[in-house]
C-alpha cells in the first residue's frame, strides 16, 4: 500500500468508493507502520507479506529465501499485530520468481503469492503463483475498471 498521510489514505478511499475518480497514487510516497496499522485496523485493506530487503528471490539461495521472507512475514506481524496471509513477490516477473521461492513461501505457512504477472485469478491458477493486477503511479480508478471488465470478458 502506498500513501504519504492519512489525508492520501482518505481520497484513495474516496477514490475507490468513486467520489474522486481522477486520483493518482502519488509516485516514491510509503505507508508509515501508523499509518498501515490504521488502515489494517479500519477493514479497509489486508496486509500482505513481502521480504525484509526486496532481493530477487530467484537469484538468492534457499535459506537466504527463507529469511527474507520470514522477516518481512514477521515485521508486518508485528506492525499490524496479525500475520498476512498471502505473500506479493519482490519484482514478480518471469526472471524473478523460481519454483524453489513459490515453495518457501508455501513452507512459511502463507496461503499464496502474487507474481507482476498481468492477468486475473482463474481456477487453474497456481495459488503461490497468481497474477495480479498492477495499480502503479498515474492509475486512474477508471483505467483499473476498464482493465478489469476487458480482463473479465
Amino acid at each position: 500500500m502506498k500513501s504519504a498521510s492519512p489525508t492520501i489514505l482518505r481520497s484513495m478511499l474516496d477514490c475507490i468508493q468513486g467520489q474522486n475518480p481522477d486520483l493518482e497514487i502519488p509516485p516514491n510516497a510509503f505507508a508509515r507502520p501508523d499509518e498501515v496499522r490504521a488502515a489494517t485496523a479500519s477493514g479497509c485493506i489486508e496486509p500482505g507479506g513481502h521480504t525484509a530487503g526486496h532481493p530477487n528471490l530467484a537469484s538468492c539461495r534457499r535459506e537466504e529465501i527463507h529469511v527474507e521472507i520470514e522477516r518481512g512475514r514477521d515485521r508486518i506481524e508485528e506492525i499490524c499485530g496479525r500475520r498476512p496471509n498471502w505473500f506479493a513477490y519482490p519484482f514478480g516477473g518471469p526472471g524473478a520468481v523460481s519454483p524453489e521461492a513459490a515453495e518457501v513461501v508455501r513452507e512459511c505457512g502463507f496461503d499464496g503469492g502474487v507474481s507482476t504477472v498481468t492477468g486475473v485469478v482463474e481456477a487453474v491458477s497456481p495459488a503461490y503463483l497468481l497474477p495480479r493486477i498492477t495499480i502503479s503511479p498515474g492509475t486512474r480508478l477508471g483505467e483499473f475498471k476498464a482493465f478489469v471488465r476487458g480482463a473479465r470478458a
